[in-house]
């Protein structure tokens, strides 16, 4: 699938990127202006635009499976186990979607039963790894760990799995108890499927897809290119020290010291990927000067290099970049879902179990087991204290309470 979206990306971008710059650098010799169509415009298009290819596909294979009758066996077999965390066999369509891309996954949670089991589902397929991640994974712990890699990227998939699964369960128990247990489905017959049903299917899917998120990516995609390349007195600087973004970073970067990632090239990058979960590699290439993807996965181990890890805060990296929230695609889609209500709650219980997660993992590989079993209680407590979160979070003024407004819908 990378391969199809390269591609297609390479097509594009001699059919459309190439003549209009080829136009404007004629028209100006500013290179601020030229290095924000080419860079922040075309690359914010092609951000959202870089999915398609990979997204038609799942949806293709996902319409085959619904079409032909075995997705609707596959919801019946799961729902016993699905019920006992609050959910039911329809969760099965939005896990498969999840380890594609997060937020068309959830665009299908509204199949839900009830509105506290779509919200449920809205709030945990984002642990799900999607394939935006999977690069990461893969140049990082190849990298680290060689030939063994694999039982990291394993174990980075079970634990997104698990953690989803853990959330339900304390949801179902405090915020968010299913309101509705009935789990009503029609048997369709199985059957090879019709072309043109997959094609429609599909083709409406996708739409959905750029029509709710392509928005959301650009705007999210300029402004953090601004900020990427200009500094406090709005000049160009280009992706260097100097960028309101670096600047920030560097600031913030204290309070990742616990995790092993105090560096502000890693939280730049981390920053970014709030935008797509791919362009933290391109961040890292640029940090560490690098062209091409092999040469990345070598310098992230030198010390000599911008940004580079050990084991013990590469796989703290890796956990958080599992479990940190996914990209602004999908927070769009869950204020529009969900409400902002769960969408704050959602994304403040993301980041914090990223955090203590990851800190229990480099405190394992580099500080000692006392460091680790405290990152453990915090880690119990946070959960545990889920619900106490969330009515703080309720009672802050900016979130009205009125039933005849949209933003309180999901009361």
């Amino acid at each position: 699938m990378p391969i199809i979206s390269d591609i297609f990306l390479t097509a594009l971008n001699y059919i459309i990127q190439k003549p209009i710059m080829a136009i404007l650098s004629r028209a100006t010799k500013s290179q601020f202006v030229i290095a924000l169509f080419s860079e922040g415009v075309f690359g914010a298009c092609f951000s959202v635009l870089g999915f398609l290819p990979q997204i038609c596909l799942m949806y293709l294979f996902l319409s085959i499976l619904e079409n032909s009758g075995l997705i609707t066996r596959m919801a019946f077999l799961l729902d016993d186990f699905l019920q006992k965390v609050g959910l039911n066999g329809k969760m099965v369509y939005t896990m498969l979607m999840g380890f594609g891309c997060s937020t068309s996954a959830t665009l299908t949670a509204k199949n839900m039963v009830d509105k506290n089991s779509q919200i449920k589902a809205s709030l945990i397929t984002p642990f799900m790894s999607c394939s935006a991640k999977l690069p990461i994974y893969t140049t990082l712990a190849l990298a680290l760990l060689g030939v063994n890699s694999v039982w990291l990227i394993l174990g980075l998939y079970l634990l997104g799995m698990v953690v989803a699964i853990v959330l339900a369960i304390i949801f179902e128990k405090t915020i968010l108890p299913t309101k509705s247990t009935q789990f009503v489905i029609e048997f369709p017959p199985l059957k090879v499927p019709e072309i043109f049903n997959i094609w429609q299917s599909m083709k409406t899917s996708c739409k959905q897809f750029v029509v709710k998120v392509f928005g959301v990516i650009f705007g999210a995609s300029i402004i953090l290119w601004l900020l990427n390349n200009v500094n406090i007195k709005f000049e160009y600087v280009g992706e260097s020290g100097k960028s309101i973004l670096y600047s920030f970073s560097s600031i913030i970067s204290w309070m990742f010291k616990p995790i092993g990632l105090n560096n502000p090239n890693i939280i730049c990058a981390l920053l970014i990927g709030l935008v797509a979960k791919e362009l933290i590699l391109s961040s890292f290439a640029i940090s560490n000067k690098v062209t091409n993807l092999s040469m990345l996965g070598a310098s992230l181990t030198l010390i000599s290099s911008a940004v580079n890890f050990n084991i013990a805060s590469g796989i703290s990296f890796l956990v958080f970049t599992l479990l940190y929230f996914p990209c602004v695609s999908n927070f769009g889609v869950l204020l529009k879902e969900v409400g902002a209500k769960y969408t704050l709650f959602g994304v403040g219980v993301q980041f914090g179990l990223a955090y203590i997660t990851s800190y229990i993992v480099y405190s394992l590989l580099a500080k000692g087991l006392v460091y680790t079993l405290v990152g453990v209680v915090v880690l119990i407590v946070f959960m545990l204290s889920i619900k106490i979160i969330y009515k703080k979070i309720k009672s802050k003024k900016i979130f009205c309470n009125c039933p005849n407004c949209n933003n309180c819908k999901n009361k």
